[in-house]
């Protein structure tokens, strides 16, 4: 009875692992993790069980996460640092952003999975949307400076765009402040992209750990859309930081006196005044952006261009035969450096693409149409219209008599 009744081995007393053979051994260390494994799920099922039951209490622990996450956003905003660390520059606030969004998963998904952390992400979502909205108030500073003056110390990384309203502007300067507003809107279109990223990238992990019956219903896709907003406006921003420096240049032109021209040059001033303009001011923004973005600022800055440039010949009072081969000429000295812009500032850099070369040459022939019928006798203007604009209106041919100074 006494050995019937004797506590059975331990496993340590049970089994002598100096005796055993590789394969025993193996054996032996898969089943003690196999059952440390069961014993943790186990615990966990417990620790869920138990917390399930406290989850409809947990409004508090809620409010003060989404309040400490608050605070890292009025803090970090308010500061002026970049961070250089990633592929491209971004306002350093967005990092300690999600760096806090990241342990506060962590701590939640320690105590439930359940419906706390499912409105935990909402309360993510929440501030993250007041995020975005807080860097389209960055890219105002440059539109609204007084206001930003008079708004607190926020975006201060952003204050050498103010320089354009604090100085005496002359044609240097326009090109310096030019630059500087748009590394600013570069900063801020980063950072809204490489949120909307993360966000996207959050919600996929808040999925993976939530419980099965809130997984449908995690969503993110709000967040992600307001930063594509303020990366859209970013994109606008940098595009008018470019017009902003060539806008002297081109008011130079306009103010020229085409109608009373006696004497032709290689080009005229202003073309130099542009075309140096855009190459100081392209390459800062191609440091900045990625390829993708890049590109699509070449092809709005060279739309809004030519939109710019047809129609200050267009509403010219006149342009006499001379105005019109000058003109011709300097769209001639314009066009290569249009051409040029998506590989400026870095020459090993694949071509341009077909797509935006066929555009470019396009727009320049409906200025050089424009020009040649402005340049056309007047004997042979309607003749030459109908073949060199057959979809031309009434309209556009009585705007090409206004240009050449005939009376109605």
């Amino acid at each position: 009875e006494a050995a019937l009744r004797r506590e059975p081995p331990s496993e340590e007393s049970e089994i002598n692992e100096d005796h055993l053979t590789d394969a025993q051994l193996q054996r032996v260390q898969e089943d003690k993790r196999a059952k440390e494994e069961e014993d943790g799920l186990a615990r966990t099922k417990i620790l869920g069980a138990l917390s399930s039951v406290f989850d409809p209490f947990m409004d508090g622990y809620i409010s003060l996460e989404k309040q400490n996450l608050e605070d890292v956003l009025q803090r970090t905003v308010s500061e002026d640092a970049v961070d250089r660390d990633g592929a491209l520059p971004v306002l350093a606030s967005s990092v300690h952003v999600f760096a806090y969004i990241k342990t506060s998963v962590r701590r939640c998904t320690a105590l439930t999975t359940g419906q706390t952390f499912f409105k935990l992400h909402r309360a993510f979502g929440e501030c993250l949307k007041s995020y975005a909205a807080r860097l389209g108030g960055l890219l105002d500073v440059v539109d609204a400076p007084q206001q930003q003056k008079s708004s607190s110390r926020g975006a201060r990384v952003l204050l050498d765009a103010m320089k354009r309203h604090q100085t005496e502007q002359n044609e240097s300067d326009g090109e310096d402040l030019a630059i500087n507003d748009a590394e600013a809107a570069c900063y801020c279109l980063n950072t809204a992209e490489y949120c909307a990223e993360t966000a996207g990238q959050l919600a996929e992990i808040v999925r993976g750990k939530i419980d099965d019956q809130y997984r449908e219903r995690v969503d993110l896709t709000q967040v992600e859309d307001a930063f594509h907003d303020v990366v859209a406006r970013a994109v606008t921003k940098v595009v008018g930081a470019l017009e902003t420096a060539i806008a002297p240049a081109l008011r130079k032109a306009k103010t020229a006196k085409w109608g009373v021209l006696d004497t032709i040059d290689e080009e005229s001033v202003y073309v130099g005044d542009v075309v140096k303009a855009i190459k100081r001011v392209a390459p800062a923004v191609r440091a900045l952006l990625s390829p993708l973005y890049f590109r699509n600022f070449c092809d709005k800055f060279a739309s809004a261009f030519f939109a710019k440039y047809y129609d200050l010949i267009r509403t010219q009072k006149r342009i006499n035969e001379m105005g019109t081969h000058q003109l011709l000429l300097d769209l001639h000295s314009l066009k290569p450096a249009l051409l040029a812009l998506p590989t400026m500032g870095d020459e090993s850099s694949p071509p341009a693409p077909a797509a935006y070369n066929k555009f470019i040459l396009s727009e320049s022939a409906k200025v050089e149409t424009l020009l040649k019928l402005v340049g056309t006798p007047t004997d042979a203007l309607v003749e030459r219209f109908k073949i060199m604009w057959p979809d031309g209106s009434e309209k556009d041919l009585a705007r090409v008599c206004a240009v050449k100074g005939m009376k109605r």
